[in-house]
């Protein structure tokens, strides 16, 4: 099951000269951010208090360690701490960098990078935390590095997917196609029951079959009126495009028992992008998949 993703990128330049008196090199770095977001039409990113307290807790820890990285010896991953902070942001990214001594030589250093734009003007990201200390660290080896950067960024909403039920139909017909299978017609009542559950995990924060009441798939097509002689159903979650779903389901020696059910005739399909709350943990696109042999 995919979950959000931590994306680390650890940046070491050298260069020296004087912090700006006049603002924060923090709140200088997000301006100049932001600004560089407004101009290529993107949302201004909000300072989250989450992430600018783990960054510079972050800063903390690589003193301690004597090590500038995202991953220090014997300690929890970043994503890990930022989780146990309370952080509920999906896709978060880290950035470290050293030796930028103000906040211009700095974003100006990561425009440079050829993944500037995934970085910081992914119209996703919305939320942001920067940390910067300006004194030296001595490292493990015994050399010295100063002035150092953290950044962590992420998206408090879910990316969804364009047209991706309809999507999933199209690739699920393709694969059956492929083995010689005849093709599913999509049915709106299973397609209801079908949306009706992925809405019904997200707002409660689960990821079953049966629901916290006691619910199936079996009870969710009765309700939406669908008279059946076999019915069944499939999730996934975290893939980012139907074809990813249908190759795991594939290769899922059960849920490729649905997917190329010989009896099965109708499909309805039900996506969200989330987020879902699993136990702290947030996730996010969920996919679901109801097939159907009906009376006749």
């Amino acid at each position: 099951m995919a979950t959000a993703r931590l994306v680390l990128f650890l940046l070491l330049a050298l260069g020296w000269a004087a912090v700006p008196a006049w603002a924060g090199p923090s709140d200088q770095a997000l301006a100049l951010i932001n600004a560089d977001r407004e101009r290529n039409g993107r949302s201004a990113l909000t300072p989250d208090p989450i992430l600018t307290d783990a960054a510079a807790r972050h800063i903390e820890l690589m003193a301690q360690v004597g090590e500038i990285t995202l991953e220090p010896p014997g300690r929890a991953n970043l994503m890990k701490r930022v989780r146990q902070d309370g952080s509920m942001l999906l896709e978060l990214r880290a950035i470290v960098r050293t030796a930028a001594p103000t906040a211009e030589r700095f974003v100006s250093a990561l425009k440079r990078r050829d993944d500037w734009h995934r970085l910081t003007r992914d119209p996703a990201v919305d939320r942001i935390g920067i940390a910067f200390d300006p004194g030296r660290f001595v490292l493990a080896n015994g050399a010295l590095s100063g002035q150092v950067w953290v950044i962590i960024m992420g998206n408090s909403k879910a990316r969804e997917i364009p047209m991706a039920a309809a999507d999933l139909v199209a690739a699920s017909n393709a694969a059956r196609e492929r083995r010689g299978l005849a093709r599913l017609s999509e049915n709106p009542a299973l397609s209801a029951a079908a949306l009706a559950h992925a809405q019904d995990m997200v707002a409660r924060g689960y990821f079953a079959h049966i629901s916290p009441d006691g619910g199936s798939v079996a009870s969710r097509v009765k309700r939406q009126n669908y008279p059946y002689r076999r019915v069944g159903e499939n999730l996934a979650i975290g893939q980012g495009a139907a074809a990813e779903v249908v190759q795991g389901w594939t290769d899922s020696p059960g849920h490729a028992a649905n997917l190329y059910g010989k009896d099965f005739s109708e499909i309805g399909v039900g996506y969200l992008p989330g987020p879902l709350n699993l136990e702290g943990e947030p996730a996010s696109q969920v996919w679901v998949s109801v097939y159907g042999q009906p009376m006749r």
